[in-house]
């Protein structure tokens, strides 16, 4: 995303391991405050589910109920401060469930704490949400196969996190969102930071990168 997007915008990644819906709304109003960037912030992924998950029994579990309730808290707040930005849900990824469980035993001596059947009805409240409100979704259980675990195998390095398979699907399908639903944050059509060098005039060196740098904030602010 970063390589796709170069000299174009900044792309940030902010994750929390672990965390879950409940946790992450918690600290909402901490990690993310009207004011400043948020103004220029094109575009924001959501990508919650796979902890509330867990079984019943684990300390991550929420129910689906209030994962609901979280997600649209989550989705009305990001929406509110960054009234700009695009936004994207992206749905809990299947569970190899035999790789996950042998991870799970050798490493913490634990069991088995969550299931792809069981991450699909969170999924699909992901999908609802999205429909419900006209943002799109990136349906990342489907496109990691659905649940069948031979493709989970290829695209999940421990069982539940991404291998770099999996990780380049997931490019893969925001990137196709980008270009289908969100075309005016595509890169293509997205002035780059600054001139190419090969046409910077070196006998006009302050305008030529000056000029060109104020007219990429102008159009930028009209943008977002």
């Amino acid at each position: 995303m970063q390589h796709w997007y170069a000299r174009k915008v900044d792309v940030k990644s902010l994750g929390f391991s672990g965390y879950n819906s409940r946790w992450a709304l918690l600290i909402m109003n901490r990690l993310f405050k009207k004011g400043g960037s948020t103004a220029k912030t094109a575009l924001i992924t959501i990508f919650l589910g796979i902890n509330d998950a867990s079984f019943d029994d684990s300390s991550q579990h929420v129910p689906l109920g209030e994962y609901r309730e979280n997600m649209v808290k989550i989705l009305n707040h990001l929406r509110h401060t960054y009234e700009k930005a695009s936004i994207v849900l992206i749905t809990p990824a299947p569970i190899h469930n035999s790789k996950l469980e042998k991870n799970l035993v050798e490493v913490y001596g634990s069991f088995l704490n969550r299931s792809s059947e069981n991450a699909l009805k969170y999924v699909q409240v992901c999908l609802e949400i999205s429909k419900e409100y006209g943002i799109p979704a990136l349906n990342l259980f489907e496109a990691l196969g659905n649940g069948n675990q031979d493709l989970a195998d290829k695209y999940l390095i421990d069982g539940i996190h991404l291998s770099s398979e999996g990780n380049t699907r997931l490019f893969e399908e925001l990137k196709k969102i980008i270009e289908d639903e969100l075309p005016h944050i595509d890169p293509k059509n997205m002035p780059m930071i600054a001139p190419y060098f090969g046409d910077i005039d070196v006998d006009n060196l302050a305008p030529c990168l000056l000029d060109d740098l104020e007219a990429y904030e102008k159009l930028n602010e009209s943008k977002f």
